[in-house]
């Protein structure tokens, strides 16, 4: 069966409340992501994130009953870029945080930078 052409990758993160605003900053100042919405209430917080039609929701733990009851923890989120060398370079002049190698991988590229929770992300490129 296949997917309606608009729909893309959706990811839930569960974020410690202490880490919410951090981890919203580094994928808006590091990834390009716009804070598409946000909400609270006593329960917790949710950050709405979205680029290039991927969104990715923050939330604290138990937030309005979609956040887990604890952090994530270990995830890989893989981004697709079409020049992931370029990417790169462009994220190395504006971040200051570490940046993996470039690797080569079967028929594809990709670099790994991690957030502030500990969850890598992949910049990939497959040609």
């Amino acid at each position: 069966m296949g997917a309606v052409s608009s729909d893309r990758l959706r990811v839930l993160l569960t974020c410690a409340a202490v880490d919410i605003e951090a981890i919203a900053t580094f994928y808006g100042e590091a990834l390009g992501f716009e804070v598409e919405h946000r909400r609270a209430d006593e329960s917790g917080e949710l950050i709405g994130l979205r680029r290039d039609g991927t969104r990715v929701l923050l939330a604290t733990p138990g937030a309005m009953g979609v956040g887990a009851s604890e952090p994530t923890k270990g995830a890989t989120l893989i981004l697709m870029h079409p020049d992931v060398a370029a990417h790169r370079r462009a994220l190395e002049a504006r971040f200051s945080g570490l940046l993996g190698p470039l690797r080569e991988m079967g028929g594809g590229r990709f670099y790994v930078i991690t957030d502030p929770a500990g969850n890598a992300v992949w910049i990939m490129q497959v040609e």
